[in-house]
This record gives C-alpha cells, structure tokens and sequence, in this order.
C-alpha cells in the first residue's frame, strides 16, 4: 500500500509538472500569434474603438479553457446617441475593465479554430445610456459581417466580478446605480433555443424612476433565473428576486418582437413590512423616521400586454397585511393590531384615466382607541373618490403617537362616522369646487376634551359637542365649552368648512347662536402669561405695552351670530345681559338690535366696527340711553380721557340719544382728532361735588352751597368734534343758583363760556 501510494503521488507530480511545462511553452511560443488573430477578428466585428494596454496568454488561469487576458481595457461609447442630454457622465466611455478574459479550448490554438464560449469581465465599470429618442451608447457589435471561417463566438458562460454599473434611461426617466461583486449568465447564447441561467449578487445605490430613488443605501438584491429561450422570446421558468432578505418569486415571458409583449407574475408572502418600511423612497423617509413598523405584507402582481410604441401593459395587484405594529420612537405608544386588504389594476385602458385601488377590511388600534374603514379611488386621472371611516379615538393616545405641532397638550375623546364620496381634478391638488361637488355625510362627538394650543396661552377645557356633516358644510348640533373661565354653548351651521381648510384664499360661512353665562373680553386681550397684576392693571385701564394688543380682523370669515350673554366684562366696562345679532364680513362688524344692562341703566342701539387698510379701527355706535349711573359710566370710561370733571364730581341718571364716532389704532389707542359725538341727553336727579371751578364764584355764593350742588332735570344736545365740546345754550336750576349757560370746551382745556 505505501509503494502505491508513493507511486501515485509521483505520478501526479509529474503530470501536474508536465501540464504547467506544457502551458508554459504553449503560452511563451504561441501569445503573439493567438493575440495577434483574435484581435484581428474582434475588429472585423465590433462597432466601436476599444483600447488595450496589455495581454496575457493563460493555460492554466482559466483550466481547463485556454484564456486570452486584456489588461485596462476602455471601450467608447458608440455613436448616435445625444450626449449633450447626460450631465456630468463621461459619456465617451461605454466599459472599463481592469482584466477581460476570452476563453476557448486549448486544442483551438493548434487547429487555428477558434470559438469563444466564455468572456470574463473583471474590476471595471460599464455604463449604459439612452437619450430621450431611444437612441443609446451600446451598439458596438455589428449586425451583419461576413463570418470567418476560423473564428466563432459561441458564448456559453458570461460573468461579470467586481464591476460598477450605470443605467441612464431619459426617455423613461430611470437612473440606475449598483455594484456586484458576482454575476453570471450561462446558455448556449449562439443558439437559436437554449436554456438560460441567471445568477446575480448586487447592492444598489440608486434607483431613480421620475426622481423618487426607490432603492438606496445599497440595498442588497440577489436574482436568480432560469429561462428558456427561443429566439426573441424569453420565458422564466423560475425566478427568485431577494431585496434587503425578502423573497418574490417570479414567472412569465417576455417577448421581443415588432411589439415586446410581457407575462409577468410577481409574487411575496409573509414579506416584512418593517424592512419595507426602510426601503421607502427617501422622499418619505422624513415623514415616518420617528416610526417602527413590523407585521406580516403579502402581495400578488400581474403585468400583462404590450410595452412601448406609446402602450401600457395591464397591470393588477393584490395585497394585504396583517398584524402590523406601528410604534413611535421613545414612547410606548404602538399602533396596533393593522390589518388591510387591497386591490389596484391600470384598468381596461391600461392608463391612469382608468386606473383604480381599493382598500377595505382596514382596521387598527391603540389602547384606547379604535379605527376601521375603507377606501377607493377611479380614475387616477381625474380620481373620484370613496371613503368610509369609523373612528372612537382618544385624543390624548393620538396626539402621542402623531404629535401634531398644533397642540401643546389635548386629551378626552372623539367618535365619528364619515361617509365621502366626490371627484377632484388632480390627487395632488384639490379645488374649492371639488369640495363643494362632494357629497360628505356623518356625525362627529367630541367628549370631554380639554386642550391647549402651541404659541396660545388660553386654555379650552370641557368641550362637548355634536357635529353633523352635509357635504362642504358642518351643522353645529350642540357645542359646549369653556376658555378660561368664559363658557359657551353654541349651536349653528360653518358652511364652506372643508374648502376653508383645505384650500387657500377660501371662505367660512357661519351662522349661529351663541349663549355664555360669563365673558370677560380681556382674556382674549392681554397676554395671560403676564403675572395676575399686570392683568388686572390692564383691565383698569389701557395697558402700559399697547403692543400687547395687536387686532388684525380677518378678510376671510363671513358670519352671523345671534349673542345671549348674561355676564359680559371688558376692562372697567361690566355688562348684566347682553343681547343682539352680529354681522361681520370684510373687515367690517355690524352689531344690530344690541340690548344691555349695564351701569344702572340700558343700552339699546346699532353699531360698527371696520377695519382699515392702516388697520386703524373705525367705531361708530347709535344708541338709545336710558337711566344710566352718570357717575358709574364716566367712571367705566376713565372719564372719557379727561381730568377737568371725574366720576367724584358726578351723580345722577343719564337717557337720551347717542351717536359717537371714534377712530382707533389696531393697539387700542384713541386718536382724539377723530372723535365726533352728537349726544341729545337729558340728567335727572344731577349732583355736582367737589367740583373746584365752582369754588371760583365764592365771592358770590356761599361755599357750603357750591360744595354739593342738586339739580334736578338738565337737557341739552351736546355736539363733540375736532377735539372740542360744544354746549347749546341751556337751562340750570339748581339747589344753588339758576344760570343760562353756554360755550365750548377743548381737549386740552381752553374754554368760551357764556354765562348768565
């Protein structure tokens, strides 16, 4: 057994000797020949320049195949196609390779018959372009030569190892980057009819179509194949296509002829929708990376008809996914329990016009919170759409998982049950009137909900309330709710909702009833952030920092309102009952039919106020007085802005008719220039007090009798205009004298009096 052993190591030390001499000697004597023909036949057939810089006989690199190395191989582009359509690509360069092997028998080198069966295309880079006309870069073997006896290409085995590739399709919009470190096609590719293996190992890098990159950070794709072809038309048998560890299955045909017609049928189970979520296009990426997904995602496709010449094949998919998750990063709140059937086909027209999806079955919850529904959109063209939504949802779990910036806090609940049906021009972009074309139905219950919104200090606690959708407007059937310590109860209709909110330059119609028990105006004045004495500072008077108020009135908004209010409050101004219609549009409010209780007395009468393009306020009031405190109103009104006679000097009632004008800066301040008031009043049971230009006549009436003066019926029809008050001629009897009095009284104290 040992002398055997020994006898047969020596004699395959010997053969292998006698093979790598023979190689050698072939390889030395026969390079410069072998080269010298098979370069002489590749330029008979290839249509474009191809530079070389070195070349290797091999025997033994490719055994048992003989092989012919080129060394830094460049292949140009050919000619034809746009190159001015590609920027930034070398677009001279159809290929790099750092080695190309052409393999052939070794028998072929003494017959002076050669047939490359295999080409080998190492460490380069290959880039493959086509213009907006079809025209491409490729082209390099010519279709029709006269073929040599001596010389075949009957390719068997073709592998790339190492190599980079550029796909650049302008007429489809498709850009194509990717690395594999191993691909490799075997078949009798000279044969009419053969079988064809297809094995691909590649990390994509890019994957543009119309500028959504649908593959990237080197997703890894492993393809596998086997076709069977005849002539032009291709049929795969089997085909596994694996990206980033998910595995479709894949048959059919495709056929290339005058018009390519494909067969296809892709198909994935129990895929992971967690990988595909990271594999979604970057583009929405930066939607959903504060999110995690997992669940189960299965889909069935089928593309079937011709391609090209201006047609589409018919495309249908079927999908699902069940028990999916969705979790928000750093929070334990999940999404859970999704489910969702689906369904979309190209449509008899295999076109966007006839396009539809269907999406039914969905359902998903938090802890707290429940939503199932479904969906359908026709004619991706001009999409008509279909949806029913049923929601029981609460609003603290959602704005944890969502986070919308519109809220600081929110909680309590929200049902609804929505039915929409309508069509709108473009998915992209919806129109006002595609709002009001669609038919929308349903109720929405808001329970218990306290919120707080972002960049606002008021708080809005207890909301309850009932909506009813009909169509492009919102029937407000009861609405309950407090904002700081203001309540609320209104009832009405906001017509337009939907467009206003959805669509720029729209506007909202309401028309409503509004009661409240208690409203204090200053809340939605002054800054509530502000400690509570600057607060009350400003309620007594007008703020130190007018900036702090800052009205804009909005051009978009068109309501009428009917107000109840039992308890109204507004800096000094305390109202029992307030009553009336409001009317706003353009800037301009209108107050009609006002009744309040207010400063022992009532006030009846009209009223305006607009806005300006200064955004200065205009108001205008025409009221009716009856048996107001004179004391309590100048008090109310900081004594209308002058010191000369103060709320201590005043008592009595006050009636008459008043119709004041006043103009006023978007901060509340008065400009006294544009004040203008004609006042037919009458005071009953008047006193004056204390008040010291009476203690000037001294000299001729007692000053007992000139402290507290009682009169008991004063009318006149007092005009205020350019900053003065001018007083008629007037009648005093008083508990001190008796006067007829007349003159004008300034601003700024200078007086013209006529007394007798």
């Amino acid at each position: 057994m040992k002398n055997i052993i020994k006898y047969l190591l020596i004699s395959l030390i010997s053969i292998t000797t006698l093979i790598i001499g023979a190689s050698l000697f072939i390889a030395y004597f026969y390079e410069q020949q072998v080269t010298e023909y098979l370069i002489k036949e590749l330029n008979k057939n290839i249509n474009t320049r191809i530079n070389v810089k070195g070349h290797n006989l091999s025997i033994l690199r490719k055994f048992p195949n003989a092989s012919l190395e080129f060394i830094n191989v460049v292949a140009l582009s050919t000619s034809g196609f746009n190159k001015e359509e590609f920027k930034d690509i070398n677009t001279d360069t159809l290929f790099t390779a750092k080695s190309l092997f052409l393999q052939f028998n070794v028998i072929d080198i003494f017959n002076k018959n050669y047939k490359i069966t295999k080409i080998h295309i190492d460490n380069g880079k290959a880039q493959i372009l086509i213009d907006t006309k079809g025209q491409v870069n490729y082209l390099f073997w010519k279709k029709s030569t006269t073929p040599s006896p001596d010389f075949k290409l009957e390719l068997q085995d073709l592998q790339f190892t190492n190599m980079q590739f550029r796909f650049i399709n302008q007429k489809n919009n498709i850009d194509f980057k990717a690395y594999t470190n191993h691909t490799k096609l075997s078949g009798n590719f000279s044969a009419d009819k053969y079988s064809l293996q297809a094995d691909a190992k590649m990390l994509v890098a890019q994957f543009l179509i119309d500028t959504v990159n649908y593959l990237h950070n080197s997703s890894p794709v492993d393809l596998k194949l086997g076709l069977y072809v005849d002539n032009d038309e291709y049929y795969i048998k089997k085909g596994k296509l694996n990206i980033s560890e998910q595995n479709l299955d894949l048959k059919g045909k495709f056929i290339a002829h005058q018009t390519n017609y494909i067969d296809l049928l892709i198909k994935g189970n129990d895929l992971d929708v967690g990988t595909f979520h990271s594999l979604l296009p970057e583009q929405f990426q930066k939607y959903i990376n504060e999110y995690s997904c997992s669940g189960n995602f299965n889909f069935l496709t089928q593309i079937t008809g011709e391609i090209g010449n201006k047609k589409s094949p018919h495309i249908k998919i079927s999908f699902g996914v069940k028990d999916g998750e969705i979790s928000k990063d750093n929070s334990n709140i999940t999404l859970s329990d999704i489910s969702l059937e689906g369904f979309y086909s190209n449509g008899k027209l295999n076109n966007s016009g006839s396009s539809y999806l269907k999406l039914y079955n969905f359902k998903t919850s938090l802890e707290n919170s429940k939503i199932t529904g479904k969906c359908s959109i026709k004619n991706f063209s001009a999409p008509e759409i279909y949806l029913l939504a049923n929601a029981d949802v609460d609003l603290n779990e959602l704005q944890n998982f969502i986070q919308l910036d519109t809220f600081e806090n929110i909680d309590g609940n929200l049902i609804t049950e929505i039915k929409c049906k309508g069509k709108i021009k473009a998915l992209n972009k919806f129109t006002a009137a595609d709002l009001r074309n669609s038919k929308t139905k349903g109720t929405l219950v808001l329970k218990q909900v306290n919120l707080n919104l972002k960049n606002n200090s008021h708080q809005y606690s207890n909301i309850n309330g009932r909506f009813t959708f009909n169509n492009n407007d919102i029937k407000i059937d009861s609405l309950s709710l407090n904002i700081l310590e203001n309540d609320f109860y209104i009832q009405g209709y906001l017509k337009n909702i939907l467009s206003y909110l959805i669509v720029e330059d729209q506007m909202l119609f309401v028309s409503a009833d509004i009661q409240s028990s208690n409203l204090n105006f200053d809340d939605f004045l002054y800054n509530r952030n502000s400690p509570p004495e600057s607060r009350e500072r400003g309620r007594s008077s007008q703020p130190e920092d007018t900036n702090a108020i800052n009205i804009n009135l909005p051009d978009d908004i068109y309501f009428k309102l009917g107000i109840d209010i039992e308890n109204f409050t507004f800096s000094k101004f305390q109202a029992n009952k307030v009553k009336g219609k409001l009317n706003y549009k353009s800037k301009k409010l209108l107050a009609k039919s006002v009744i309040i209780e207010s400063i022992g007395g009532t006030i009846q009468g009209d009223g305006e106020i607009y806005q300006l393009e200064n955004n200065n306020l205009i108001i205008r009031v025409f009221a009716q007085l009856n048996d107001i405190d004179i004391q309590k109103l100048f008090y109310t009104f900081n004594n209308f802005g002058q010191d000369f006679i103060q709320d201590k000097h005043l008592k009595g009632t006050l009636s008459g008719d008043v119709m004041f004008s006043s103009e006023w800066t978007n901060n509340l301040s008065c400009n006294k220039e544009k004040i203008f008031a004609e006042n037919c009043i009458k005071i009953s049971n008047g006193e004056l007090i204390n008040f010291e230009p009476m203690m000037n006549l001294s000299s001729f009436i007692e000053v007992s009798e000139l402290k507290h003066i009682r009169f008991s019926t004063l009318k006149n029809e007092i005009l205020i205009n350019n900053q003065q008050v001018t007083i008629p001629q007037m009648e005093i009897n008083s508990s001190a004298f008796n006067i007829s009095l007349s003159g004008t009284h300034s601003f700024d104290n200078i007086i013209s009096y006529k007394i007798k």
